[in-house]
């Protein structure tokens, strides 16, 4: 597992956290811990005594803890340096899609900390 987890969250603090994702995420991570164990679906024990034996986070609080770090390397950042003129006005290259707009990084911030929530760190 130790070597899984990394390889698994590579890159995670810019993901788009939607409920689609985080549902494969918890699903993964349960599928490995049931592997390691050796726990089959017919021994109906409960992924949560599973979580309890193997002694391991979830794996969702770590990837929203980077997410917020790298929010705040973003807040604190020189409004000079590239990578800030990157993240905050590039724009894909492509046509948008009909329908509702896909959900972007910085949309989870700003429900939580509201709109100018660069400004407060």
């Amino acid at each position: 597992m130790q070597c899984r987890v990394p390889a698994m969250m590579n890159a995670s603090e810019t993901w788009n956290l939607s409920k689609k994702m985080e549902n494969k995420i918890r699903a993964t991570q349960t599928t490995m811990e049931r592997k390691m164990l050796g726990v089959r679906w017919e021994e109906k024990q409960t992924n949560a005594s599973l979580r309890e034996e193997m002694k391991l986070p979830d794996i969702l609080l770590r990837i929203k803890d980077y997410i917020w770090r790298w929010a705040g390397h973003v807040a604190r950042a020189d409004r000079d340096d590239i990578w800030y003129g990157c993240m905050k006005d590039w724009i894909p290259p492509r046509k948008r899609k009909r329908g509702r707009p896909t959900k972007q990084w910085e949309d989870d911030i700003r429900q939580f900390a509201g709109p100018d929530w660069a400004g407060r760190i």
